[in-house]
Protein backbone atom coordinates (compact mmCIF):
# COMPACT_ATOMS: atom_id res chain seq x y z
CA UNK A 1 0.00 0.00 0.00
CA UNK A 2 1.61 3.47 -0.85
CA UNK A 3 1.21 6.58 0.74
CA UNK A 4 3.27 9.31 2.07
CA UNK A 5 5.37 11.02 4.43
CA UNK A 6 4.76 14.11 5.98
CA UNK A 7 7.36 16.71 6.18
CA UNK A 8 5.71 18.17 9.80
CA UNK A 9 2.63 16.98 11.08
CA UNK A 10 0.36 19.43 12.19
CA UNK A 11 -1.66 19.84 15.74
CA UNK A 12 -4.85 18.40 14.38
CA UNK A 13 -4.71 14.39 13.83
CA UNK A 14 -5.89 12.60 10.46
CA UNK A 15 -9.37 11.92 10.35
CA UNK A 16 -10.91 8.67 9.20
CA UNK A 17 -12.89 8.88 6.07
CA UNK A 18 -14.49 6.84 3.75
CA UNK A 19 -13.07 6.74 0.23
CA UNK A 20 -16.14 7.11 -2.58
CA UNK A 21 -16.05 6.07 -6.31
CA UNK A 22 -12.61 6.06 -8.10
CA UNK A 23 -10.81 5.20 -4.91
CA UNK A 24 -7.91 7.78 -3.50
CA UNK A 25 -3.75 7.90 -3.62
CA UNK A 26 -1.42 8.69 -0.85
CA UNK A 27 -0.63 12.52 -1.28
CA UNK A 28 -4.05 12.70 -3.34
CA UNK A 29 -6.04 16.43 -2.16
CA UNK A 30 -9.68 15.11 -1.33
CA UNK A 31 -12.89 16.51 -1.37
CA UNK A 32 -16.21 15.42 0.18
CA UNK A 33 -18.49 14.04 -2.01
CA UNK A 34 -20.96 12.31 0.70
CA UNK A 35 -21.16 12.07 4.93
CA UNK A 36 -18.14 11.03 5.94
CA UNK A 37 -16.76 9.97 2.44
CA UNK A 38 -14.06 11.48 0.42
CA UNK A 39 -12.77 11.65 -2.97
CA UNK A 40 -10.00 12.44 -5.70
CA UNK A 41 -10.32 16.76 -5.43
CA UNK A 42 -12.04 18.10 -8.28
CA UNK A 43 -11.15 21.39 -10.22
CA UNK A 44 -11.62 24.01 -8.69
CA UNK A 45 -13.44 22.33 -5.75
CA UNK A 46 -14.34 24.22 -2.75
CA UNK A 47 -15.09 21.55 -0.53
CA UNK A 48 -11.13 20.29 0.23
CA UNK A 49 -10.44 19.07 3.25
CA UNK A 50 -7.11 17.86 3.01
CA UNK A 51 -4.85 15.45 1.90
CA UNK A 52 -4.91 11.35 1.33
CA UNK A 53 -2.34 9.59 3.54
CA UNK A 54 -2.99 6.19 2.20
CA UNK A 55 -3.89 4.80 -1.65
CA UNK A 56 -7.20 3.26 -0.79
CA UNK A 57 -9.72 1.53 -2.73
CA UNK A 58 -13.55 2.81 -2.96
CA UNK A 59 -15.67 1.83 0.00
CA UNK A 60 -12.16 1.14 2.14
CA UNK A 61 -11.08 4.04 5.05
CA UNK A 62 -8.42 6.18 4.59
CA UNK A 63 -6.56 8.87 6.90
CA UNK A 64 -7.11 12.08 5.64
CA UNK A 65 -4.60 15.18 7.33
CA UNK A 66 -6.35 18.16 7.70
CA UNK A 67 -3.05 20.21 8.82
CA UNK A 68 0.70 19.80 8.28
CA UNK A 69 3.28 20.00 5.68
CA UNK A 70 3.15 17.72 3.49
CA UNK A 71 4.66 16.57 -0.54
CA UNK A 72 1.77 17.37 -3.18
CA UNK A 73 2.00 17.32 -6.77
CA UNK A 74 1.33 19.82 -9.43
CA UNK A 75 -0.93 19.20 -12.43
CA UNK A 76 0.42 19.34 -15.83
CA UNK A 77 -0.30 23.23 -15.80
CA UNK A 78 0.48 23.28 -12.15
CA UNK A 79 3.45 25.42 -12.00
CA UNK A 80 3.60 27.22 -8.09
CA UNK A 81 6.46 29.32 -7.07
CA UNK A 82 7.22 29.25 -3.74
CA UNK A 83 4.88 31.49 -1.37
CA UNK A 84 2.29 30.56 -3.92
CA UNK A 85 -1.27 29.31 -2.95
CA UNK A 86 -2.82 26.49 -4.78
CA UNK A 87 -6.16 25.23 -5.32
CA UNK A 88 -7.13 22.05 -6.31
CA UNK A 89 -6.50 21.20 -10.13
CA UNK A 90 -8.64 17.83 -10.20
CA UNK A 91 -7.72 13.85 -10.09
CA UNK A 92 -6.30 15.06 -6.53
CA UNK A 93 -3.29 17.22 -7.79
CA UNK A 94 -3.15 20.76 -7.53
CA UNK A 95 -2.03 24.33 -9.18
CA UNK A 96 -1.76 27.93 -8.75
CA UNK A 97 -4.55 29.70 -7.71
CA UNK A 98 -5.75 32.81 -9.74
CA UNK A 99 -3.70 36.00 -8.42
CA UNK A 100 -6.22 38.46 -7.02
CA UNK A 101 -6.56 41.65 -8.76
CA UNK A 102 -7.79 43.50 -5.20
CA UNK A 103 -11.65 44.40 -6.45
CA UNK A 104 -13.15 42.25 -3.96
CA UNK A 105 -15.44 41.16 -5.94
CA UNK A 106 -17.43 37.86 -5.62
CA UNK A 107 -14.89 36.02 -8.39
CA UNK A 108 -11.86 37.19 -5.80
CA UNK A 109 -14.21 35.27 -2.85
CA UNK A 110 -14.67 32.54 -4.80
CA UNK A 111 -10.98 32.14 -5.08
CA UNK A 112 -10.52 32.62 -1.67
CA UNK A 113 -12.88 29.29 -1.33
CA UNK A 114 -10.59 27.23 -3.24
CA UNK A 115 -6.76 27.80 -1.76
CA UNK A 116 -5.73 24.93 0.07
CA UNK A 117 -2.19 25.52 0.87
CA UNK A 118 1.03 27.55 0.66
CA UNK A 119 3.87 25.88 -1.89
CA UNK A 120 6.96 26.34 0.50
CA UNK A 121 9.42 25.60 -2.67
CA UNK A 122 9.22 26.34 -5.93
CA UNK A 123 7.77 23.56 -7.77
CA UNK A 124 7.38 22.67 -11.60
CA UNK A 125 4.76 21.01 -13.71
CA UNK A 126 3.73 17.60 -12.69
CA UNK A 127 6.68 18.16 -9.77
CA UNK A 128 6.19 17.61 -6.32
CA UNK A 129 7.12 19.28 -3.23
CA UNK A 130 6.46 20.63 -0.26
CA UNK A 131 2.99 22.62 1.02
CA UNK A 132 1.84 23.92 4.12
CA UNK A 133 -2.45 22.91 4.27
CA UNK A 134 -4.20 25.89 4.81
CA UNK A 135 -7.52 24.31 4.53
CA UNK A 136 -10.93 26.64 5.60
Amino acid sequence: MGGIVEYHVGGTPPITMTVGSGGVVGGNLVELSADWTVIKATDNSKTVIGVALTDAAATEKVAVAVSGVYPLTAAAAGVVTQGGRIIAAGSGLFKAAPDPDGTYSEAEGEIALQIVGIALADIANDGTGPVLLTIG
